[in-house]
């Protein structure tokens, strides 16, 4: 229970709006818990994220469908995914 007020403490700090109870919050799941996780990352998205323009690069000419063919099948089972990432 201590837990959940204190959740509830600190989104006040943060200027949440919270029309929920402490108790609500015990359990960890719910309407309410989605709730203050929705606001918060509202809150987290306003503070901390800066949308920019996006920035396009002409690579020099559109290869369509070749462009599949030269890579081959990257998906064959034989592909390392961290190396995509």
């Amino acid at each position: 229970m201590t837990a959940s007020q204190n959740v509830v403490l600190e989104c006040k700090k943060l200027g949440v709006e919270l029309n929920t109870a402490p108790n609500k919050l015990k359990t960890g799941n719910g309407e309410d818990v989605c709730n203050v996780l929705m606001a918060l990352c509202e809150v987290s998205l306003k503070n901390k994220f800066r949308f920019k323009r996006p920035v396009i690069k002409d690579d020099g000419g559109n290869l369509g469908d070749e462009a599949d063919d030269m890579d081959g099948d990257d998906m064959d089972g034989r592909a390392d995914l961290a190396d995509e990432v």
